[in-house]
């Protein structure tokens, strides 16, 4: 993981030849790698879980410069892998699958010719489905209708001809439990590396 995160700033950095367009907001996509566990109440967290993100973001100016607002909708992969207790048996992987919709103000600094950027917000989880071996079925039935999460990110970003590309990780991590049925709460936390492409919206 650090290596690809490495790499990925590294992607950040080298292909900026000019300054970012700082002032001008900025539309795409993002994609990237997900490591999620469970945070299990009144019982053991789960083994790591990988997934992936797919999404759009737009990131808006504001009359302050190094002040922007990072809005993003994402189709996000979450789980974990369960054990028995005590042991390294596997009983069982977990998939949850959202729809994440964020909205968190974002500080950039530029650093020569890349902006170093960072942001924290709230989010909004939006359960899609839930996949798990038969013997867990139950347990995970009745995901709540929405789930209350926070997310933090830092990155690089650079220019990229006409596009701009980011280069970032977050953590994301679920307030409020995931599934209703329980008499224990399960949350997922996660750590996020992924790629922003995007483009100046013209005025």
């Amino acid at each position: 993981m650090r290596t690809l995160a490495t790499s990925l700033v590294s992607l950040a950095v080298l292909t900026a030849p000019v300054s970012v367009h700082a002032q001008t907001s900025v539309v795409g996509g993002l994609a990237g790698r997900v490591t999620s566990v469970q945070l299990r109440e009144r019982g053991e967290d789960s083994a790591e879980r990988s997934g992936f993100l797919v999404g759009a973001y737009v990131d808006a100016v504001t009359p302050a410069p190094f002040l922007h607002v990072l809005a993003e909708a994402s189709y996000v992969q979450r789980g974990g892998r369960l054990t028995l207790t005590g042991t390294e048996q596997p009983l069982g992987d977990v998939q949850a699958d959202y729809l994440m919709v964020m909205v968190a103000p974002s500080l950039r600094f530029g650093v020569g010719p890349v902006a170093l950027l960072g942001y924290a917000g709230p989010v909004l989880e939006f359960p899609l489905r839930t996949r798990s071996v038969a013997e867990l079925g139950n347990l995970y039935a009745t995901p709540n209708e929405q789930v209350f999460s926070v997310a933090a990110g830092a990155g690089l970003e650079g220019d990229l001809g006409s596009w701009i590309v980011r280069g970032e990780v977050r953590m994301v991590r679920q307030l409020s439990s995931a599934y209703a049925n329980l008499d224990r709460d399960i949350k997922h936390k996660s750590t996020e590396i992924l790629v922003r492409l995007g483009r100046p919206r013209r005025r």
